[in-house]
């Protein structure tokens, strides 16, 4: 390199620092890029084997899944086979009537006339809605008790708006006797309609 002239060496320093400014270019717009790119190609690549390997584990638990299904559905028609269909509001006097006479309730209970509502749980949920409002007197335990009891009898029923209210006191009214309102949501299979045959 001595034998070079001043000239030359200063070519060749140039022409080095050029290569290294290329091989930095180089480096950053091309090489850097694609390890971005394989970074997240390798990222993709795993959450897909995730999902592989989660889809494969519900086709090994396939016939599970199914079994549980089917207890399911099976305890659903246990339930639809005892709600509501035709007129409801006798079917509710009935069953309240005899839901106290039978448990022993001491309480007395009047339904108002029911009344069509939304319920809002799911899209296109599949049961009918009616709100009765129930009025009666009882005391404070017997009241509490018939609640709880009528709703674990009653799956498809829900009571909601408790309202408890002392009776105004007079001579033949016991004055520990309460005035009670509370509302039951029934719930109601649709009858289903027969296809049209076309």
């Amino acid at each position: 390199m001595n034998n070079l002239s001043k000239e030359k060496k200063q070519q060749i320093i140039l022409v080095g620092m050029i290569g290294f400014g290329v091989l930095v270019a180089l480096y950053f717009f091309v090489i850097s890029s694609q390890n971005a790119k394989v970074r997240d190609i390798r990222t993709q690549t795993e959450e897909k084997a995730g999902e592989v390997e989660k889809a494969e584990r519900n086709v090994k638990n396939a016939p599970v899944y199914q079994t549980q299904l089917e207890e399911i559905q099976k305890k659903l028609g246990a339930i639809e086979e005892g709600m509501l269909s035709g007129d409801v509001y006798g079917q509710v006097v009935e069953m309240i009537t005899s839901f106290i006479r039978n448990g022993g309730h001491k309480i007395t209970a009047v339904p108002s006339r029911e009344e069509p509502i939304k319920v809002g749980l799911i899209p296109d949920f599949p049961y009918d809605a009616y709100k009765f409002t129930v009025r009666g007197q009882g005391f404070y335990h017997d009241i509490g008790k018939f609640l709880a009891e009528f709703e674990n009898a009653f799956p498809y029923m829900r009571v909601q708006n408790l309202d408890l209210l002392p009776i105004e006191s007079t001579l033949t009214e016991v004055p520990e006797k309460l005035m009670y309102r509370f509302e039951i949501v029934v719930l109601q299979k649709p009858v289903e309609k027969a296809s049209n045959p076309k």
